[in-house]
């Protein structure tokens, strides 16, 4: 039985970037928050950062032990929350992966309520 949440408006981002990558919901209103329920994320660097922020808030972070290869497709990190992390309310969240030399990417979802 899947015990994820039934409510909501379901979220999704993702970006590439060289330096980093930052993958963002934009603020959802008045009186709603974001609860972000997986992320993942890779870098070519080794020991880069992940992190889940709402609005200029660090609520969570990580570091990349794998660098991520173009040439050998490594694993990238990812991350599913059992217990969300909960945004500021109306504020926007991001996972930001970095630093990179030259290639990065973030991905998060969640849902909105």
């Amino acid at each position: 039985m899947d015990s994820r949440q039934s409510y909501g408006t379901y979220f999704s981002a993702t970006n590439a970037g060289t330096a980093n990558a930052i993958a963002s919901v934009a603020a959802p209103g008045a009186n709603r928050r974001h609860y972000v329920t997986d992320i993942s994320g890779s870098a070519d660097l080794f020991g880069s950062l992940i992190q889940v922020r709402t609005g200029d808030t660090i609520i969570w972070q990580d570091k990349l032990v794998i660098p991520f290869s173009g040439a050998s497709m490594t694993t990238p990190y990812v991350k599913e929350f059992k217990t969300p992390l909960v945004g500021t309310t109306n504020a926007t969240v991001l996972v930001k992966v970095g630093t990179a030399t030259s290639l990065s990417w973030a991905n998060i979802s969640g849902y909105t309520v």
